[in-house]
């Protein structure tokens, strides 16, 4: 049995039981702290408007459903995988409409460490961008969203990295405001649903 986004009560009852999980099971379904708190604010907000919809009237009912769109669309983009684990083969449970049940359904990876292939100058003064080589496993998996992270360091030491630059694209990691002559570290991380990945090994770069 289904439920959709048109079925409040068990939207909301499907958003609790994702949250109970991934706090009951942080290794198994290991999830970004702000997602964690973002499904529990979009849990609350259903939830104060479900009670709100039996003694009112058009205008809450309208933000009960507006709310209730917005957990659906969470738990079927952002936290899919952790849905699809949570119901694994037992379809007497309540799934959210359309979900498939996995197979095989492995904790959802982050990212692989990228691979930095080189630096070069880039196409604005005083900049650098940076190439990533071609990688496999979770860095690579199609249409999955990935967040980029560029971090440097400008006083030679590698410990004192910060990220300057985040982007969604490898065709955007520029980093500008540099200053020619003087010597840089660069690392790259990325970031998907699950969380963040390792950092790649650093590189020195003189700016020129």
């Amino acid at each position: 049995m289904h439920c959709t986004k048109k079925e409040p009560e068990r939207v909301i009852d499907r958003g609790l039981s994702v949250s109970e999980t991934m706090y009951a099971n942080p290794t198994e379904y290991a999830t970004p702290p702000e997602t964690k708190v973002n499904l529990d604010a979009k849990i609350t907000a259903a939830a104060n408007a479900q009670a709100l919809v039996k003694d009112g009237g058009k205008f809450e009912k309208a933000n009960r459903d507006t709310l209730v769109a917005e957990l659906f669309a969470l738990l079927e983009n952002t936290l899919l995988p952790y849905v699809n684990g949570l119901y694994k083969g037992d379809r007497s449970k309540l799934m959210l409409s359309g979900f498939p049940v996995c197979d095989d359904p492995a904790p959802h990876p982050v990212p692989a460490a990228p691979v930095i292939k080189s630096i070069e100058k880039g196409p604005e003064p005083h900049s650098a961008k940076i190439y990533l080589a071609k990688t496999t496993g979770p860095l690579n998996k199609k249409r999955e969203r990935l967040n980029y992270y560029v971090w440097m360091s400008d006083d030679g030491d590698e410990e004192h990295i910060r990220i300057v630059l985040t982007v969604t694209s490898q065709r955007k990691l520029i980093v500008t405001g540099l200053n020619r002559g003087k010597e840089y570290i660069f690392t790259v991380s990325c970031s998907n649903a699950a969380g963040g990945g390792e950092l790649a090994t650093k590189v020195r770069y003189i700016s020129t």
